[in-house]
């Protein structure tokens, strides 16, 4: 959705900023979005070296992405308003420099891998439709509709990462038991295996001994 609509958006508020049809340099822009994409997974390295859960990173770059094509959504409908359309479209794109990065780490910490093909096929079809129906209904609900649309996704899109949360701390609990007596059936029989091998030194230097003797 971003992709199909930020040019036209850049075109109007570079036109209305400079009074007049100036021609924008796409190649530019795109490089200074690729350049602030860089940026927000050099953040996510440093976040992740630090130790912060992939869900409290993703959760913050949702809802931040909200804001900032909510931002977008508002500003479409003034005049001028070149830089503000440029720094929402830049933190955006920070945003998702973080988010492409924790999405890869989560879905192969909560997708299975025999499904996962199944279950990315599915998203994708139901993403692609609805950044289609919304596309076709610009002129319904004009420019600012759309990223207003796109924003309210991104919001749906957080709470479902905290019911996800939510599931898997559940499980998380639910599993403790279980995850407990594996732990301490590994325990036991490394214990047993160190009993095993002390028992056979002990043969062994005791043979020593009578070869000695």
């Amino acid at each position: 959705m971003f992709v199909l609509n930020q040019a036209q958006a850049i075109e109007g508020a570079v036109s209305a900023y400079f009074a007049l049809d100036s021609g924008v340099p796409s190649g530019l822009v795109f490089a200074c979005f690729m350049t602030a994409t860089l940026l927000g997974s050099c953040i996510y390295g440093h976040l992740s070296e630090l130790r912060y859960r992939l869900e409290g990173i993703l959760s913050a770059a949702i809802i931040i992405s909200a804001v900032a094509l909510g931002a977008v959504g508002s500003l479409c409908s003034r005049e001028s308003n070149l830089v503000g359309l440029s720094a929402s479209f830049f933190l955006f794109e920070v945003m998702a420099g973080i988010a492409k990065p924790s999405l890869s780490c989560l879905r192969s910490k909560y997708l299975p891998i025999k499904e996962r093909s199944i279950l990315m096929t599915a998203f994708s079809t139901v993403f692609n439709l609805l950044v289609f129906v919304i596309s076709l209904s610009n002129h319904l609900i004009g420019d600012a509709g759309v990223w207003w649309a796109a924003s309210v996704l991104l919001v749906f899109a957080f709470f479902g990462l905290l019911q996800l949360r939510r599931i898997a701390r559940h499980e998380a609990i639910e599993n403790a038991p279980r995850t407990w007596r594996r732990v301490r059936a590994k325990l036991e029989t490394i214990a047993r295996v160190m009993q095993i091998r002390r028992l056979v030194q002990g043969i062994a230097k005791q043979a020593e001994v009578e070869g000695v003797e």
